[in-house]
């Protein structure tokens, strides 16, 4: 059949009003559009989606993970086909732990690496990873840091400060610090040791990263760790059991990868 086609009287406020079986306005026009109320609307099944097209709104994703990638090296990162936005987290190196120093001493404990979280979206296919060398152990009074790791210019994450020596005011090392990221974590600084000679407490244990705790602290029965993904190492201590202090943990860059 040909379109049936309802129109108003010409003049302004006279309109066509299409009632429900109660007298209830369901549809009601104006001089320019129509008002819809008191009616119920289907919304449309969408079987097939091979022919859509376009950009999502901002901040509306297309779909889930993907994968991800992890790296305890340098190297480059290479997006995985599909991937339109990631997520990357950066920890720099940690700190090594003090030396032992001299007879009752037991040095500070490595501070752990920083961390940068940051999101990216589009743009990104190669990128340049630098993972930050973990600190020297055995410090003493001038400690060395872990070294910076980054992901490209998006964000970085410097390493933690090694540990004082037994000899040398066993400090526990300070944390390292992110930079660049929508959410930068200070690295968690290592434990104190002891100056002293007068009793042979255990050495600072390291510094901890969102990856895991820092390595152990050396005592009398137990050896010192070492740090691991951007913890700080474990102290030594100068005991009837001397223990050496450890080095800390290389950094680390994790790419989660979303469609």
């Amino acid at each position: 059949m040909a379109n049936m086609i309802i129109r108003p009287a010409t003049g302004t406020g006279n309109k066509v009003i299409v009632q429900d079986q109660a007298g209830g306005a369901v549809l009601s026009t104006a001089d320019s559009g129509a008002t819809v109320a008191n009616a119920t609307l289907t919304a449309p099944t969408i079987t097939d989606l091979s022919n859509l097209s376009g950009a999502l709104p901002s901040g509306v994703s297309s779909g889930g993970l993907i994968g991800f990638q992890v790296f305890t090296s340098s190297g480059t990162y290479t997006k995985t086909t599909g991937t339109n936005s990631i997520l990357v987290y950066v920890t720099g190196g940690g700190g090594g732990g003090g030396s032992k120093g001299q007879t009752g001493d037991s040095g500070g404990g490595g501070g752990a690496g920083g961390t940068a979280i940051k999101r990216i979206t589009g743009g990104v296919s190669s990128v340049t990873v630098t993972i930050g060398t973990a600190g020297a152990a055995g410090g003493g009074n001038d400690p060395t840091y872990g070294g910076t790791s980054s992901f490209g210019s998006h964000c970085s994450a410097t390493g933690g400060r090694g540990g004082y020596g037994g000899n040398d005011w066993a400090q526990g090392g300070t944390g390292g610090t992110g930079s660049g990221g929508d959410l930068n974590i200070n690295g968690q600084a290592g434990g104190a040791g002891q100056d002293t000679a007068a009793s042979a407490e255990p050495g600072g244990s390291g510094g901890s990263t969102i990856w895991g705790g820092g390595g152990n602290q050396g005592g009398y029965y137990v050896d010192s760790g070492a740090g691991q993904y951007g913890s700080g190492g474990g102290a030594g201590i100068y005991a009837g059991n001397q223990r050496s202090a450890k080095v800390g943990g290389t950094g680390i860059v994790v790419i989660y990868e979303y469609s």
